[in-house]
């Protein structure tokens, strides 16, 4: 595998990127769910993609000027409003562009840069855009879980991150096992636990890491929820029968057995 050899100078380039893919991340994120939700006839459809229109204010519609579209900066020099109608600037672009550049920089130090370090990159940004939606609209886009699991398996096909064996079963039973949960629950509750797109990021979550990593996933995801549930119950932000999106859970699962597998499975797991 071709690594080259990671400077300062070479996490620059990284934090650049990332803060590029964060920027386009963003608008994924707002505009996926609006684009698969839409039912009416094509024809009769306003041009609404990822090119059309130009970025714009959500709340007064303007379209932004370039000096309002940089990545991270145009949020601090706008003081997070908009320049024209004065309203607040979602936290949530400055969060996940500096997130993108946090995880892209970690995924280059673990992985170095190679092959396998801009894989990384790639499969931590997809969980990072899939766990944004879910915690928005309560849905993973197929376009998004199956896209990434294809991408893994093609990626693995060589045995670059994983063998393909591993890959295709990681596939196999991360929907399997997440579908037996859900049936078993519906079964002795009579209520859906989770959706079936839950069943796809686990099953693409297998394909890019292999079936090794399933087990700690779901741990980590369900102590998580857990630990978070039960705290907005405590202070009233979330009612009892509630429901909370289980995706951004299995993606930190996922992100930190990525990460830092090796550690976790010397301290903690033995498979």
């Amino acid at each position: 595998m071709i690594e080259f050899l990671v400077t300062p100078t070479i996490y620059l380039y990284v934090a650049l990127l990332g803060l590029v893919l964060g920027s386009f991340l963003n608008l994924l994120i707002y505009r996926l769910p609006l684009m698969l939700e839409s039912d009416l006839p094509l024809s009769s459809k306003k041009t609404f993609n990822f090119m059309q229109p130009r970025s714009f204010c959500p709340c007064c519609k303007t379209q932004l000027t370039l000096f309002e579209n940089i990545p991270l900066l145009s949020f601090i020099l706008l003081t997070g409003k908009c320049r024209h109608c004065k309203q607040a600037i979602g936290i949530q672009y400055p969060i996940v562009e500096l997130a993108s550049v946090l995880l892209s920089c970690i995924a280059i130090k673990q992985f170095g840069l190679t092959a396998n370090g801009l894989f990384a990159i790639v499969f931590l940004l997809g969980l990072l855009a899939l766990s944004v939606i879910d915690f928005n609209t309560m849905t993973l886009p197929d376009e998004l879980t199956l896209g990434l699991l294809w991408l893994g398996l093609a990626f693995n096909l060589f045995g670059s991150f994983i063998t393909l064996e591993e890959s295709v079963l990681g596939a196999m039973i991360g929907y399997t096992s997440l579908w037996l949960v859900f049936q078993l629950h519906r079964l002795l509750t009579n209520r859906e636990g989770m959706g079936y797109g839950d069943f796809k990021l686990l099953a693409m979550i297998g394909a890019c890491l292999g079936w090794g990593v399933l087990l700690p996933t779901i741990l980590i995801a369900s102590i998580s929820a857990s630990v978070i549930g039960i705290t907005l119950l405590l202070f009233g932000k979330l009612k009892k029968d509630s429901a909370m999106p289980f995706g951004p859970f299995l993606a930190l699962g996922a992100s930190i057995c990525l990460l830092w597998h090796d550690q976790l499975n010397n301290y903690f797991f033995n498979y």
